[in-house]
C-alpha cells in the first residue's frame, strides 16, 4: 500500500511511468474507435436501398433525377440490372447506388418516406446489386480489439 508520502511530489514514480504508454494507447484506441463508426446503424452484414412496394412512377423518377444528378447512373447499355423494363426496378438500383455511396445509412434510404432498407439480395442472375459490406464496421472492430490488447497489457503490468 503506498503512503501519502510517496506521492507528495505530485510525478509519478519511476517504477510508475511504464503504464503511461498503455493509458494513452488505450484512451486513444477507444477514442478513435468510437469515432470510426460513429453510426449505430451500421451493421456487419449487407443491406440495400429500394422503394417501397406501390410508390407512384411520378415518385420514383423524382428520386431517379434526384440520385442521377448526385452521381453517376448507370446506363442502360452498359448494365444488366438496368436494362430491366421495370421501372420501380431501375429506380431500386439507383436508390441502391446512392444508398451504398452516401454511408449506407437509414438516412441516406429515406427519399421523402419512399425508401426502404432491406436485407436479401435482390438481384439475380447477372444482375448483382452492390450491397453494404462489412468493411463498415471493420474500423470499429479494428479498434475495439486494438483497445482490449491495451487494455489486456495495461491490467497485466499493473498487477
Amino acid at each position: 500500500m503506498a503512503k501519502a508520502s510517496d506521492y507528495s511530489t505530485g510525478l509519478l514514480r519511476s517504477e510508475e511511468l511504464y503504464k503511461f504508454p498503455f493509458v494513452l494507447l488505450f484512451i486513444l484506441t477507444v477514442t478513435v474507435g468510437a469515432a470510426a463508426n460513429p453510426d449505430d446503424e451500421k451493421a456487419p452484414f449487407p443491406r440495400w436501398c429500394l422503394p417501397k412496394p406501390g410508390v407512384s412512377p411520378e415518385n420514383l423518377q423524382n428520386i431517379m433525377n434526384y440520385v442521377c444528378s448526385r452521381i453517376a447512373c448507370p446506363q442502360s447499355t452498359t448494365d444488366p440490372c438496368f436494362a430491366s423494363s421495370d421501372f420501380a426496378v431501375q429506380a431500386g438500383i439507383v436508390m441502391n447506388l446512392y444508398y451504398q455511396r452516401f454511408g449506407s445509412t437509414e438516412q441516406a434510404c429515406f427519399f421523402s418516406g419512399n425508401g426502404m432498407v432491406v436485407l436479401t439480395d435482390p438481384g439475380s442472375g447477372s444482375c448483382l446489386y452492390p450491397s453494404s459490406s462489412s468493411s463498415t464496421t471493420t474500423n470499429g472492430y479494428f479498434w475495439f480489439i486494438i483497445s482490449f490488447i491495451c487494455f489486456g497489457l495495461l491490467f497485466r503490468f499493473t498487477m
